[in-house]
């Protein structure tokens, strides 16, 4: 009787340890499944992210482009306005010193003309 006692309890053990094995199989794969979707939507969050980003940058470049655009006018004025300036002409002196004076001013005039071209084409 005691062997069969014995033998009824190694069995109920096995079916109980059978049923832990079991368990713990069921939690691995429940696991398993819960990181391979925290990872599908990780992915899917930067894959978001970062196609956001990427029309943010469009949007930024598109907005540039067309202030460019709306400014373009106002440079070109800005541009003709400056290259003017390196063309005016000097008044007709018969002294020499105040033509010295005339020159050295009618240079500074064409440096500041060149100097505000190169800005105006450098701007952004």
């Amino acid at each position: 009787m005691e062997a069969e006692q014995a033998e009824i309890r190694r069995q109920q053990e096995a079916i109980e340890a059978k049923k832990r094995a079991d368990e713990a199989k069921r939690l691995a794969a429940e696991r398993a499944e819960s990181d391979r979707i925290r990872k599908e939507k990780e992915a899917l969050e930067a894959e978001k992210r970062k196609r956001e980003a990427e029309e943010l940058r469009i949007a930024e470049e598109k907005a540039e482009a067309e202030r460019q655009a709306a400014l373009r006018p106002e440079k070109d004025k800005l541009r003709e306005w400056a290259a003017s300036l390196r063309f005016i002409e000097c008044p007709n002196l018969k002294d020499k010193k105040l033509q010295e004076i005339a020159q050295k001013a009618m240079h500074s005039v064409n440096d500041i003309g060149t100097e505000l071209i190169s800005t105006i084409d450098n701007s952004k």
